[in-house]
């Protein structure tokens, strides 16, 4: 594949405007730059095929093959993809949104043409992100092939050192658990989904140790270091036990350049979460009354400290402004600074939820605990809140931004009377209604059946999500 001599590869807007284009993905940092809208890039291109004869004839009768991923259609996937995934269609802003949301799709966009594994996984998920929007089944099954391909050369890759501690190749792993979110649905086996994608995150921080904390210090490595550091906590908290990102040089060392934002701040408190859950659980067991009591103590000590670190946290770095929800019917553009502002305080109301629930656990439901242990109030607000998740404009980003705190919420219904539950559940259910909830609800209900699965197993007493 090869452009044809002569023809700009810039942008229509850039090319009118007879400027210098960058040719970023889905729109172009010089036409964000002056806020003007990104013409695309995909009259402007033309490709010639210089594959072998034989090698079009596998791609006609449907084998997988490199040819695809060196096609026209490559441009039209990637653009479409893009446009579906980003809030409002355009790169998330330089600016405290983007340490708010994610900011790793940019790095995404970045790292794309350096690795063959990357930009396979890449592909996989816009064929698949455009099977599912035009209802296309063959583009559907082509994506999952294309997946199944980059699944084989991740395997290939790892075992080459140079390749398994590369950027690009944490990138991929990242997208591996998220194509299991977003296209891994199975109804023949339900609980499949949730077991592929904790599988994938569990390979992510094999990645993540085997690099080392001060690999994690500059550039995109940082950035896959902190936006990660959420999916990874919810698979500790579900499975109850310790992960390496609460050690002190996990918390610590990644920021010795970058200061930390009040996210990262957040953060720091949620990845300490599976930790107090695996000794809530070893506490349980415990037959000694001395050795119980002991720990007990210690254990709410640290509830307790965890609890003002979350008090200084809401009244030093919570968003000071109020949040918004739009109207949801409306296809216009959401801002994302109100779309940051909902997901950190969502996150925050989670955190909440979590560290009380433990120290009900371990106080006893007769505790008194002050006002802001009422998880119900947590919960109200989260309920109320991820409407703003489910606008139109926001995209299929959505996925990173609703699943923690709805599936939390869905776990606590059972402490409202029945009818409020019967109110806060219709509010959830009208969300997984809404245009890309159905996706969310099936992982969810994935992750019920696997934590149910998983409860019978461990005869643990319950989960948090």
């Amino acid at each position: 594949m090869v452009g044809v001599p002569g023809r700009s590869k810039a942008c229509s807007t850039c090319r009118k405007r007879r400027k210098g284009c960058d040719r970023r993905l889905p729109g172009c940092g010089q036409c964000e730059k002056v806020g003007l809208p990104c013409g695309g890039y995909a009259r402007e291109l033309v490709f010639v095929n210089s594959t072998k004869p034989s090698l079009s004839c596998k791609v006609a009768t449907g084998a997988l093959s490199e040819a695809l991923v060196r096609s026209a259609d490559e441009e039209r996937y990637l653009g479409q993809f893009w446009s579906a995934y980003l809030p409002n269609g355009r790169a998330l802003p330089s600016d405290a949104t983007q340490d708010a949301l994610e900011g790793w799709s940019n790095t995404i966009q970045a790292l794309y043409p350096t690795d063959g594994v990357l930009r396979k996984t890449v592909l996989a998920m816009s064929v698949s992100s455009c099977g599912r929007d035009e209802g296309n089944i063959e583009l559907k099954e082509r994506g999952l092939r294309l997946y199944s391909s980059a699944l084989q050369d991740m395997a290939v890759a790892l075992r080459i050192p140079s390749k398994a501690r590369s950027d690009a190749i944490l990138t991929a792993s990242k997208l591996f658990s998220l194509y299991e979110a977003m296209f891994g649905a199975d109804d023949r086996n339900k609980v499949t989904q949730a077991k592929s994608w904790i599988v994938h995150n569990s390979g992510e921080i094999s990645i993540l140790a085997a690099r080392g904390a001060d690999q994690y210090i500059y550039g995109h490595a940082h950035r896959l270091f902190v936006d990660g550091r959420l999916h990874l906590t919810l698979s500790a908290i579900r499975a109850r036990k310790k992960s390496i990102l609460s050690n002190q040089e996990w918390k610590t060392i990644p920021w010795s350049y970058h200061k930390k934002t009040p996210k990262d701040l957040l953060l720091d408190v949620l990845v300490e979460m599976p930790r107090l859950m695996e000794e809530s659980d070893i506490l349980q067991s415990c037959d000694s009354p001395t050795q119980r009591d002991c720990c007990t103590k210690m254990l709410i000590n640290d509830c307790w400290h965890f609890d003002k670190q979350l008090r200084e946290w809401l009244e030093n770095h919570a968003p000071k402004q109020i949040l918004r929800t739009p109207d949801t019917e409306s296809p216009t553009l959401i801002d994302t600074t109100d779309l940051g502002s909902a997901h950190i305080m969502t996150l925050y109301w989670s955190v909440c939820i979590i560290l009380y629930s433990i120290m009900r656990s371990v106080m006893g439901t007769e505790a008194r605990l002050p006002e802001r242990g009422d998880i119900k109030a947590y919960c109200r607000n989260i309920i109320r809140t991820i409407p703003i998740f489910f606008h139109p404009a926001v995209g299929t980003f959505r996925a990173h931004l609703a699943t923690f705190p709805m599936g939390l919420v869905m776990r606590n219904l059972d402490l409202f009377e029945p009818e409020e539950r019967a109110v806060e559940q219709r509010l959830l259910e009208s969300c997984c209604r809404t245009q890309g909830g159905a996706a969310i609800g099936k992982f969810l209900k994935s992750l019920e059946l696997d934590t149910i699965e998983q409860k019978k197993l461990s005869n643990i007493k319950g989960f948090a999500l």
